[in-house]
């Protein structure tokens, strides 16, 4: 997700997900720009309202379907299970929905579990407010957790121990 609707912004997220899968040879991070999961095409995405998700969910995976993957050769879309966000949770039954009848498959993924506790960055955001950081650090990945630790994300920390959303 390319907007600047985070506590954290892009760039870092970008960063973030670069540094935490490149060990993995047939992993290629994209960024959505404008037309993946964007305000302009999935508004309720970031306002979190339920009225007209149905209907921006299934344009955001239909763009994605006609433009994005023939454009960049992807046959295959991966998502995690969404046990918390209905918002995500629609979504990705867009997905499923809509991408098969572009020949684009797509794989639900089973969320991590670590020491029975589902890796969440909702819970990485709670237990930041908590500052319990041995327990970040078991939930995310190093890189991830040296960022976290280091002087730039000063100004993130403190803005998610300020808010109190699950977002």
């Amino acid at each position: 997700v390319s907007e600047e609707g985070s506590i954290f912004p892009f760039d870092v997220r970008q960063r973030l997900v670069h540094e935490g899968v490149a060990k993995y040879n047939n992993v290629v991070v994209i960024p959505g720009g404008k037309y993946i999961v964007s305000a302009a095409t999935f508004p309720g995405y970031f306002t979190k309202g339920d009225e007209t998700v149905t209907a921006q969910t299934r344009l955001d995976a239909a763009i994605f379907a006609h433009h994005i993957a023939p454009a960049m050769g992807i046959t295959c879309r991966y998502v995690g299970d969404e046990p918390y966000c209905s918002v995500t949770k629609a979504y990705n039954q867009a997905l499923f929905d809509i991408l098969p009848g572009y020949h684009i498959d797509v794989r639900e993924m089973p969320r991590i579990e670590i020491n029975g506790t589902i890796v969440s960055a909702s819970r990485v955001r709670e237990l930041i407010r908590l500052n319990e950081w041995d327990e970040i650090r078991t939930l995310v990945p190093d890189s991830t957790y040296q960022y976290l630790r280091s002087p730039e994300a000063v100004p993130i920390i403190e803005k998610i121990k300020e808010s109190h959303s699950r977002h």
